[in-house]
């Protein structure tokens, strides 16, 4: 699990259209990989200054780039406390009481493809989330059998992350890696607005990325 520059480029784009940080909730304590350079450049478009992200190092863990989006607390959580995750949880099994309802963000950076039990692990971060506060996801689409349990669909989004679940998808972007330093990126619709699926067939490596809203609970 880390956060690359595509991850880093939603994180942002997050940030622009207004999602607080305050209180976030890393599922799975996650490392940095995208290169300084990238890292400042992403960042400095979005109005933080270059000379504020030194902090942010290549391999080293992600707390420092949340609290410049924003976190003025950064949680983590895992199965296990390899890693020193603030919390230790499987989240094959149903939340603890003390994690529900508690952050402004919940950041998925590809960790729950690693959890059989799936449904129950969507539930988590979705219970994490107190209303107002926002899901952020990054996990595999296409092209990464062997990688973890599971690779997702949008459709699989947009049905879990409804209104009847008390969500607003502000956005489902597909990003395709390999494809320059930056990549390229689609905008994914409801399948439910064309009464058709909406699918993608390619030969590359492939995000799936989320960002909802929690609007009631």
């Amino acid at each position: 699990m880390g956060i690359d520059t595509p991850s880093i480029q939603l994180l942002c784009c997050a940030k622009s259209i207004g999602v607080d940080f305050s209180e976030t909730m890393m599922v799975g304590r996650q490392t940095v990989y995208a290169p300084p350079d990238i890292t400042a450049s992403i960042l400095d478009a979005i109005g933080i200054p270059r000379e504020k992200t030194s902090a942010i190092l290549q391999g080293q863990f992600a707390e420092p780039l949340f609290a410049l989006l924003g976190a003025r607390q950064v949680s983590s959580v895992d199965a296990s406390d390899y890693e020193r995750a603030t919390e230790i949880h499987d989240f094959n099994q149903p939340l603890p009481a003390s994690l529900t309802y508690r952050f402004s963000v919940v950041h998925d950076g590809g960790t729950i493809e690693h959890v059989f039990n799936i449904p129950q692990a969507f539930k988590n971060c979705m219970e994490m989330v107190r209303v107002g506060g926002h899901f952020i996801q990054v996990n595999e689409a296409n092209n990464y059998m062997g990688h973890g349990f599971w690779q997702f669909c949008p459709e699989l989004i947009y049905r879990i992350f409804s209104r009847e679940n008390g969500f607003q998808i502000k956005a489902v972007l597909l990003h395709e890696l390999n494809r320059g330093i930056f990549g390229t990126w689609y905008k994914v619709d409801d399948p439910a607005v064309h009464h058709c699926r909406v699918e993608l067939i390619n030969h590359t490596p492939t995000y799936i990325c989320t960002i909802a809203q929690r609007v009631a609970d």
